[in-house]
């Protein structure tokens, strides 16, 4: 897929899913928002250009008020000013969660400004989707800012590497008692004690 907006690959998401179907009988879903936002882009600009170019008014207004109506539905905002850009995101939750209701979704959250996704997305999945399932999250910024992240919705954050802390949670048999006694996982139960950043964990470090 070549896309003229910057696309990132989940290469961090694709190694944990092949390392845990590696060691068990799991099904796994990658939502890459950075994709699906490259992909809306692109849809957008190009109803655009087709719209500029069936009318002269040279409105550049009425074209994205045409577009957003276009993409969205009628029923969905009509200015950008308006743009409903946590009703999009809801949207493509529901959209990947319509089949199976999942046990457990992960945030990854590589970056500080990664952060205030995963607070939105957290929220949305327990209100909007269910309660029960585990949210857990990891990545530089999320065991960096891990008490900030235990202040949400988010169940858990892993401690160190993810492969392991992600495998043994798949496989437990109770996952809510898992997290909240594993040394591999910081939870509000839990706590951040004995957290740092030079202690050896899953014995991958």
């Amino acid at each position: 897929y070549y896309s003229e907006e910057p696309v990132v690959i989940p290469s961090g998401l694709l190694w944990l899913a092949s390392y845990c179907l590696n060691n068990g009988n799991f099904d796994f879903k990658i939502l890459n928002l950075s994709y699906e936002y490259a992909k809306w882009l692109e849809d957008f600009n190009n109803a655009s250009r087709k719209n500029k170019k069936n009318n002269n008014k040279g409105s550049f207004t009425d074209d994205r008020l045409y577009n957003l109506n276009h993409l969205h539905g009628e029923n969905e905002s009509r200015d950008l000013n308006e743009f409903d850009y946590e009703g999009l995101l809801l949207k493509m939750l529901k959209e990947k969660c319509s089949e199976q209701t999942p046990d457990v979704i992960g945030i990854s959250a590589l970056f500080d400004h990664s952060l205030g996704h995963v607070k939105m997305m957290a929220s949305m999945i327990k209100k909007e989707i269910s309660d029960d399932i585990i949210i857990v999250s990891g990545g530089n910024a999320a065991t960096n800012r891990t008490k900030e992240l235990l202040e949400t919705d988010v169940d858990g954050v892993a401690r160190g590497h993810g492969e392991e802390p992600l495998l043994e949670l798949l496989q437990a048999d109770d996952s809510k008692e898992y997290i909240n006694k594993s040394s591999n996982w910081s939870t509000r139960k839990s706590g951040t004690n004995n957290l740092s950043l030079f202690t050896k964990y899953n014995g991958l470090s």
